[in-house]
């Protein structure tokens, strides 16, 4: 639905159609007060880890990554990528893709989501499982 997409561009990636894969003004926007960087990765990153790499070394995930994020934007397109994002995101433990997260929560098709709440609580789903995330 046009909610659940809005939710999540929302939470994810606010300037996903602007930026080119990347979006330093995001990660500097989220750095902590020791001047960290969290791990705050774009839609198009996101789903080039999800797409086409593991979580096994942490510096070569990081170069596939920037690799397939690069090849994604060049090759795919915006609404691509969001559909393959929305499709492959973990929304819970083990529950991959909006589709089924909708089913699980509301036993609801995705596109049935139609309620703001319903998506934005679909779209936190996602950041709930980012802090298990190793990568």
């Amino acid at each position: 639905s046009q909610n659940l997409v809005l939710a999540v561009l929302a939470a994810e990636d606010r300037n996903f159609f602007v930026h080119t894969g990347f979006s330093l003004k995001d990660s500097i926007d989220s750095a902590d007060v020791e001047n960290r960087f969290l791990d705050d990765k774009t839609i198009t990153q996101q789903t080039s880890r999800l797409v086409f790499m593991g979580k096994n070394n942490f510096w070569l995930n990081r170069i596939g990554e920037t690799y397939f994020t690069v090849l994604l934007e060049e090759f795919w397109g915006k609404n691509r990528i969001l559909e393959v994002y929305l499709n492959s995101v973990e929304m819970g433990e083990a529950i991959f893709g909006a589709q089924a997260a909708s089913l699980v929560y509301f036993n609801k098709s995705a596109g049935a989501i139609n309620k703001k709440t319903k998506a934005s609580f679909l779209a936190a789903t996602i950041n709930s499982n980012k802090k298990d995330d190793t990568f």
